[in-house]
């Protein structure tokens, strides 16, 4: 089993984003414990708005911990035209319309498929979160 901790969501990242530097690694720790060899912190570059902060945390605290990085990218739809109907059937399942400035928005127009070339491009800088994401997918059983 892999585990990745997602860079949106994880109790990692919450805590990250909070400023708990102490916290984020008390739970990486826990984390690797779990499963040794076998976690990964995410990284992700769809544009939105905490993802920057996430990353630079993210980056310091694996350094800091010995924590292998892996590049992510949180697929919504299939191409990045198709992002006005994923809007449209958030909206429809929020009960909220379009023209809703109240409405969260939780996703951003980078979150379609993206294929090698233009990932390689994303984290150019960070070849070894791409290479552990190759490394991740040669690691499944696929029988």
């Amino acid at each position: 089993m892999i585990v990745i901790a997602n860079p949106c969501s994880s109790d990692i990242a919450v805590a990250l984003l909070a400023d708990n530097y102490a916290l984020a690694q008390s739970l990486l720790k826990s984390w690797a414990q779990l499963f040794p060899d076998h976690f990964y912190l995410g990284l992700a570059r769809t544009g939105r708005v905490t993802e920057d902060a996430y990353n630079n945390a993210a980056l310091k605290l694996a350094a800091d911990q010995h924590c292998p990085v892996v590049a992510t990218n949180e697929v919504c739809f299939t191409a990045v035209e198709d992002y006005e109907a994923h809007e449209a059937r958030v909206c429809i399942n929020e009960g909220r319309t379009l023209d809703d400035k109240t409405r969260l928005h939780r996703y951003s127009k980078q979150q379609f498929l993206r294929n090698t070339k233009e990932m390689r491009a994303l984290f150019a800088d960070l070849p070894e979160a791409l290479e552990n994401s190759v490394q991740i997918a040669q690691r499944w059983n696929w029988a």
